[in-house]
């Protein structure tokens, strides 16, 4: 597993998404975290974004456990999928953010 560090930009509404192979619908939310490259000072800021997928009829607490963290540095744990020469992150299903302190408050 894979830990990402960054600060969670927004989530996105709920919307229907269909997948092409299955036909099975999800509820999806996509949520941007922005995290630099690598630990070194000087390394680039990137924007990922991130599908938060629940069934239709769920609770969207997982969706809503990332919304109260908008603004606030997180750890969050991510499995990596490449396709067609595109890569990204998912999220297993129940992977809360955790956040954290900030380097003045520790």
């Amino acid at each position: 597993m894979l830990y990402l560090v960054g600060s969670i930009m927004r989530v996105g509404q709920p919307v229907e998404e269909k997948d092409r192979e299955t036909g099975k619908i999800s509820i999806v939310c996509k949520m941007q975290l922005q995290h630099q490259e690598s630990s070194e000072p000087n390394s680039d800021i990137k924007i990922e974004n991130i599908k938060i997928k629940s069934e239709p009829g769920a609770p969207l607490t997982q969706a809503e456990a990332f919304r109260k963290c908008v603004n606030q540095n997180v750890q969050i744990p991510v499995r990596t999928w490449s396709q067609g020469g595109k890569s990204g992150y998912w999220l297993e299903k129940g992977v809360l953010p955790t956040v954290q302190q900030s380097k003045a408050a520790a």
